[in-house]
């Protein structure tokens, strides 16, 4: 029983549109590279877990065909990484009005229908796909789920504590950029919603449970500490700061300009964005 990547094509179709969207209204490709740059960073990730044998998973499908494990890989990556980063940027985007691009902010009204849009939208899809997998009851210890993940395994610590410790700094080193730490508080608010939402539905479902011990030898049903100890870890290490760290990477390497854009604030909101002013000197 491999997964269906049947919600990851519509998480990338949403991407898209998003992108589409983004670009003609904001003239911009923030989001362009940010799909880029999110799916790389995870892939890394994600082929270094399974390199190191801490995550495994079977053949998918989609629309009733097999996938080849390296599309996969793929679609995970695009979807978990680029995708979820596109949508947490456009929504935590409106919410804190970072959309320096066009030359005119957008009025209050725009922006929170275009975050209701696309936050009913994925919260919908999001539901139907977990709902369209759903369980009677999780197969504790069994090979026959389409994927398990080792949370505890030596390269998944080294991971967190590494983006942890990068994140914090350039989150205090940054403070006082106002333009950098707006997006970055919209990606944290968003992403942690995702990922409670997601994980509260697959609870619900019984698509997604903790095993405690070294699967395939023993495997015992966690108490209830463990269990909340190990879905906190899973939420912050493995969905909230990689998504974080994503997006500081983009701006510690120049990718996106975000430094610098801390005068957007400033400009009238609905008005002309003036973005130099060009003086004639005549004899």
């Amino acid at each position: 029983m491999g997964p269906n990547y049947g919600f990851a094509v519509i998480s990338l179709l949403i991407a898209v549109a998003i992108i589409f969207y983004d670009e003609f209204t904001r003239k911009r490709l923030d989001y362009v590279w940010s799909f880029i740059v999110g799916t790389i960073v995870h892939a890394g990730i994600e082929l270094m877990y399974l390199n190191a044998e801490a995550v495994e998973y079977q053949e998918g499908s989609f629309l009733g065909r097999s996938v080849p494990k390296w599309l996969s890989v793929f679609l995970r990556c695009s979807q978990e990484g680029g995708a979820i980063l596109i949508v947490v940027l456009f929504e935590g985007d409106r919410v804190f009005d970072c959309l320096k691009g066009r030359q005119k902010r957008p009025l209050a009204w725009r922006r929170w229908i275009e975050v209701l849009v696309v936050f009913i939208a994925h919260s919908l899809v999001s539901f139907w796909s977990m709902y369209q997998n759903h369980q009677e009851q999780p197969n504790f210890g069994s090979p026959d789920v389409c994927s398990r993940r080792l949370v505890t395994g030596t390269s998944q610590v080294a991971v967190f504590t590494v983006i942890s410790i990068i994140s914090l700094f350039l989150l205090l080193l940054w403070r006082k950029k106002r333009y950098v730490l707006h997006r970055s508080l919209g990606i944290l608010l968003f992403t942690t919603w995702i990922s409670v939402f997601t994980y509260c539905i697959e609870y619900i479902y019984l698509i997604r449970w903790i095993e405690v011990g070294s699967y395939p030898d023993v495997v015992v049903v966690p108490s209830n500490g463990q269990f909340l100890l190990a879905y906190l870890y899973s939420i912050i290490a493995e969905a909230v700061l990689p998504i974080l760290f994503m997006y500081q990477l983009m701006v510690l390497v120049f990718i996106l300009s975000d430094l610098s854009k801390d005068d957007y604030f400033s400009l009238p909101i609905g008005k002309e964005m003036v973005l130099s002013v060009k003086s004639s000197i005549s004899l």
